[in-house]
């Protein structure tokens, strides 16, 4: 639903989210974690052992904020609609953009791109559910993508759909680190975006499904509520429609541990001082033989 819900995640969603290597975020900040570059997180166990990705992956931007058309892509999107997948957040800040062909490649929730660009993640959320859990690295690991041919006027996208379908094979003929090769057919299945006849920056758009070779019918609106530099977009109140945490495919976020001073040698306050309050109470210390 739409909004979802504003409790925490249970003690169960956290573990299911970690084994599956995908994280929970919350929703208000995402244009702190989804359009930042995140370069220093090393990959996780996921990436390594699918995708043969050994160390840090660098966010390029794909510079379609530089089409005045399509500027709006290049925030946070919001799905606005009373359909599965309603309040899923996503960008294309981070696709693999060719201006010459109109077209973006993105992967949805990562994979292996052979590109040199590394394992897009973070850039599409889910709701926090274990289903969810299985279909987000399911569709990691058959290298789930969109891709985004637009029209001369940027007022128009089909939406073409591919993966790995050897996955389908299991463990004789699973080989993640592939590009997904495969489109599905139009015919049946296809899908497409009209901007919005007020939109005129690429913040508002018609998401139109079509389904065995039918006519293309109404999905959802698909709105921007962050722009590309993270800051309250025209849509900004269409936020709330996302749940209040939501979960993406991610990098490792565990940091190595650092040692800091809290106390100077003068038993004064040091420069980390603050930190104190990490050390768990009672302090047991080694008392010398008396």
């Amino acid at each position: 639903m739409a909004g979802g819900s504003d409790e925490k995640p249970s003690g169960l969603q956290s573990c299911m989210a970690a084994c599956c290597c995908l994280e929970i975020k919350q929703r208000d900040v995402v244009n702190e974690w989804m359009l930042s570059t995140n370069e220093t997180k090393a990959p996780s166990l996921c990436q390594r052992l699918c995708f043969c990705q050994c160390g840090p992956s660098v966010r390029k931007p794909s510079g379609i904020e530089a089409v005045p058309q399509l500027r709006g892509l290049a925030g946070v999107m919001v799905q606005a609609g009373d359909h599965n997948t309603a309040g899923s957040l996503q960008t294309l800040k981070w696709a693999n953009w060719d201006p010459v062909k109109r077209q973006a490649d993105l992967q949805v929730f990562g994979g292996f791109s052979g590109s040199g660009r590394g394992s897009e993640v973070g850039l599409w959320t889910g709701q926090v559910k274990p289903l969810l859990c299985f279909l987000m690295n399911f569709a990691r690991v058959g290298n789930y993508a969109y891709r985004f041919n637009f029209s001369e006027d940027y007022r128009r996208a089909d939406i073409g759909i591919s993966g790995n379908p050897l996955i389908l094979c299991c463990s004789c003929l699973c080989i993640p680190c592939m590009p997904g090769w495969l489109f599905v057919p139009k015919c049946i299945t296809a899908f497409e975006m009209v901007q919005a006849d007020d939109s005129t920056d690429g913040s508002s758009w018609k998401r139109n499904n079509s389904v065995c070779g039918s006519e293309f019918k109404f999905f959802y609106n698909l709105q921007e509520v962050f722009t590309p530099e993270g800051q309250p977009a025209k849509y900004h109140d269409k936020l709330t429609m996302a749940p209040q945490q939501v979960m993406i495919t991610y990098w490792c976020d565990r940091q190595t541990p650092s040692l800091q001073e809290v106390l100077t040698p003068e038993i004064q306050p040091g420069k980390y001082h603050s930190k104190l309050k990490f050390a768990c109470p009672p302090i047991l210390t080694l008392a010398p033989f008396e």
